[in-house]
Protein backbone atom coordinates (compact mmCIF):
# COMPACT_ATOMS: atom_id res chain seq x y z
CA UNK A 1 0.00 0.00 0.00
CA UNK A 2 2.80 2.39 0.73
CA UNK A 3 4.44 1.45 -2.43
CA UNK A 4 1.36 1.90 -4.40
CA UNK A 5 1.24 5.39 -3.03
CA UNK A 6 4.62 6.33 -3.51
CA UNK A 7 4.24 5.86 -7.03
CA UNK A 8 1.15 8.16 -7.25
CA UNK A 9 3.05 10.88 -5.61
CA UNK A 10 6.17 10.75 -7.82
CA UNK A 11 3.93 10.06 -10.48
CA UNK A 12 1.99 13.30 -9.86
CA UNK A 13 5.26 15.34 -9.21
CA UNK A 14 6.22 14.97 -5.76
CA UNK A 15 3.67 18.08 -3.90
CA UNK A 16 6.16 19.97 -6.45
CA UNK A 17 4.94 22.28 -8.87
CA UNK A 18 5.74 20.83 -12.51
CA UNK A 19 8.62 23.40 -14.47
CA UNK A 20 7.30 23.87 -17.37
CA UNK A 21 9.09 22.91 -20.31
CA UNK A 22 8.28 26.57 -22.47
CA UNK A 23 10.64 28.72 -20.05
CA UNK A 24 13.49 26.97 -22.07
CA UNK A 25 11.95 27.76 -25.35
CA UNK A 26 12.39 31.62 -24.48
CA UNK A 27 16.30 31.15 -23.68
CA UNK A 28 16.31 28.93 -27.10
CA UNK A 29 14.96 31.82 -29.12
CA UNK A 30 17.03 34.46 -27.12
CA UNK A 31 20.64 32.61 -27.98
CA UNK A 32 19.48 32.29 -31.81
CA UNK A 33 20.87 34.34 -34.28
CA UNK A 34 19.97 34.29 -38.19
CA UNK A 35 22.59 34.33 -40.99
CA UNK A 36 21.77 37.86 -42.44
CA UNK A 37 23.18 37.15 -45.76
CA UNK A 38 20.61 34.76 -45.52
CA UNK A 39 17.91 36.83 -44.63
CA UNK A 40 18.97 39.49 -46.68
CA UNK A 41 18.52 37.13 -50.43
CA UNK A 42 15.09 36.11 -48.54
CA UNK A 43 14.02 39.68 -48.04
CA UNK A 44 14.92 40.85 -51.74
CA UNK A 45 13.42 37.66 -52.39
CA UNK A 46 10.16 38.21 -51.04
CA UNK A 47 10.33 42.09 -52.38
CA UNK A 48 10.37 40.40 -55.87
CA UNK A 49 7.50 38.47 -55.14
CA UNK A 50 5.53 40.79 -54.22
CA UNK A 51 6.62 43.53 -57.19
CA UNK A 52 5.15 40.46 -59.25
CA UNK A 53 1.63 40.89 -57.52
CA UNK A 54 1.44 38.14 -55.42
CA UNK A 55 -0.91 39.98 -52.75
CA UNK A 56 -1.38 37.57 -50.40
CA UNK A 57 2.25 36.89 -49.18
CA UNK A 58 2.16 37.42 -45.45
CA UNK A 59 -1.02 35.43 -44.95
CA UNK A 60 0.43 32.23 -46.66
CA UNK A 61 3.12 33.04 -44.62
CA UNK A 62 1.85 33.79 -41.40
CA UNK A 63 0.30 30.22 -41.92
CA UNK A 64 3.56 28.41 -42.15
CA UNK A 65 4.13 30.25 -39.21
CA UNK A 66 1.91 29.05 -37.13
CA UNK A 67 2.04 25.28 -38.72
CA UNK A 68 5.39 25.75 -37.10
CA UNK A 69 4.38 26.80 -33.64
CA UNK A 70 1.70 24.51 -33.86
CA UNK A 71 4.23 21.60 -33.47
CA UNK A 72 5.96 23.29 -30.83
CA UNK A 73 8.42 24.45 -32.73
CA UNK A 74 10.96 27.83 -32.56
CA UNK A 75 9.51 29.27 -35.58
CA UNK A 76 12.32 31.72 -36.18
CA UNK A 77 15.04 28.73 -36.35
CA UNK A 78 12.84 26.41 -38.47
CA UNK A 79 12.70 29.51 -40.84
CA UNK A 80 16.05 30.00 -40.64
CA UNK A 81 16.68 26.72 -41.27
CA UNK A 82 14.74 26.33 -44.62
CA UNK A 83 16.44 29.61 -45.99
CA UNK A 84 19.91 28.19 -45.33
CA UNK A 85 19.27 25.20 -46.97
CA UNK A 86 17.56 27.00 -49.87
CA UNK A 87 20.46 29.66 -50.20
CA UNK A 88 22.82 26.49 -49.94
CA UNK A 89 20.95 24.15 -52.47
CA UNK A 90 20.31 27.73 -54.52
CA UNK A 91 16.24 27.52 -53.95
CA UNK A 92 14.79 30.78 -54.01
CA UNK A 93 13.18 30.86 -50.07
CA UNK A 94 10.30 33.11 -50.41
CA UNK A 95 8.59 30.78 -53.45
CA UNK A 96 9.17 28.37 -51.27
CA UNK A 97 8.02 29.69 -47.90
CA UNK A 98 5.33 31.16 -49.98
CA UNK A 99 4.19 27.55 -51.66
CA UNK A 100 4.47 25.89 -48.45
CA UNK A 101 1.99 28.06 -46.56
CA UNK A 102 -0.62 27.61 -49.25
CA UNK A 103 -1.00 23.57 -48.73
CA UNK A 104 -1.18 22.14 -45.27
CA UNK A 105 -0.34 18.48 -47.17
CA UNK A 106 2.95 19.95 -47.94
CA UNK A 107 3.43 21.49 -44.14
CA UNK A 108 2.61 17.85 -42.97
CA UNK A 109 5.00 15.88 -45.50
CA UNK A 110 7.98 18.59 -44.27
CA UNK A 111 7.80 17.76 -40.91
CA UNK A 112 7.34 13.98 -41.88
CA UNK A 113 10.73 13.78 -43.99
CA UNK A 114 13.98 13.06 -42.05
CA UNK A 115 16.70 14.12 -44.11
CA UNK A 116 17.63 17.46 -45.36
CA UNK A 117 17.88 16.08 -48.74
CA UNK A 118 14.32 15.30 -48.18
CA UNK A 119 13.55 18.65 -47.21
CA UNK A 120 15.56 20.17 -50.31
CA UNK A 121 13.88 18.21 -52.59
CA UNK A 122 10.51 19.19 -51.53
CA UNK A 123 11.59 22.83 -51.35
CA UNK A 124 12.52 23.04 -55.07
CA UNK A 125 9.33 21.39 -55.80
CA UNK A 126 7.36 23.48 -54.08
CA UNK A 127 9.64 26.85 -55.38
CA UNK A 128 9.18 25.68 -59.20
CA UNK A 129 5.44 25.72 -59.17
CA UNK A 130 5.49 29.58 -58.44
CA UNK A 131 6.20 31.18 -62.26
CA UNK A 132 6.41 35.29 -62.02
CA UNK A 133 5.73 37.03 -64.32
CA UNK A 134 8.48 40.02 -65.33
CA UNK A 135 7.25 43.39 -66.46
CA UNK A 136 8.81 44.14 -69.69
CA UNK A 137 10.07 47.90 -69.96
CA UNK A 138 8.54 49.47 -72.60
CA UNK A 139 10.64 52.03 -74.97
CA UNK A 140 8.08 55.10 -75.02
CA UNK A 141 11.24 57.46 -76.77
CA UNK A 142 10.75 57.15 -80.16
CA UNK A 143 13.97 56.49 -82.30
CA UNK A 144 15.41 59.79 -83.72
CA UNK A 145 16.17 58.98 -87.35
CA UNK A 146 18.33 62.27 -88.99
CA UNK A 147 20.17 61.38 -92.46
CA UNK A 148 22.56 64.81 -92.01
CA UNK A 149 23.31 66.99 -89.25
CA UNK A 150 24.78 68.86 -91.54
CA UNK A 151 23.01 72.17 -93.56
CA UNK A 152 20.28 71.42 -95.99
CA UNK A 153 22.59 71.65 -98.91
CA UNK A 154 25.12 69.87 -97.32
CA UNK A 155 25.78 66.57 -99.49
CA UNK A 156 25.58 69.02 -102.72
CA UNK A 157 28.73 70.81 -100.92
CA UNK A 158 30.41 67.84 -100.29
CA UNK A 159 29.85 66.50 -104.21
CA UNK A 160 31.16 69.80 -105.87
CA UNK A 161 34.47 70.14 -103.13
CA UNK A 162 35.12 65.99 -104.46
CA UNK A 163 33.80 66.97 -108.16
CA UNK A 164 36.46 69.78 -107.65
CA UNK A 165 39.42 67.99 -106.42
CA UNK A 166 38.38 65.08 -109.47
CA UNK A 167 38.85 68.04 -111.94
CA UNK A 168 41.94 69.06 -110.72
CA UNK A 169 43.80 66.05 -111.28
CA UNK A 170 42.08 63.82 -113.44
CA UNK A 171 44.52 61.16 -113.47
CA UNK A 172 43.78 61.03 -110.03
CA UNK A 173 41.78 57.46 -109.49
CA UNK A 174 40.94 58.06 -106.09
CA UNK A 175 39.52 61.28 -106.42
CA UNK A 176 37.08 59.89 -109.25
CA UNK A 177 36.38 57.13 -107.47
CA UNK A 178 35.21 59.04 -104.75
CA UNK A 179 33.15 61.46 -106.54
CA UNK A 180 31.65 59.17 -108.32
CA UNK A 181 30.75 56.73 -105.47
CA UNK A 182 29.49 60.05 -103.83
CA UNK A 183 27.24 61.08 -106.66
CA UNK A 184 25.50 57.31 -106.73
CA UNK A 185 24.73 58.11 -102.83
CA UNK A 186 23.37 61.23 -103.67
CA UNK A 187 21.01 59.98 -106.60
CA UNK A 188 20.21 56.69 -104.27
CA UNK A 189 18.90 58.97 -101.35
CA UNK A 190 16.78 61.28 -103.72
Amino acid sequence: MYEQKLAEWIASGGGKQAQQPPQKQPAQQAAFEPDLDVEFEHEESVSAIKKAGVSDYEDKASVLHSAIVDRGLNPAAVLADIRQLCSIAGIDSGKAEYMIGRSPAVVDELFRTTTKAQVARILRREADKLKLRQAKKIDVKPEVSIQSSGSIDNKAKQLEKLRQAWRADPTNLEASNAYFSAKREINKAD
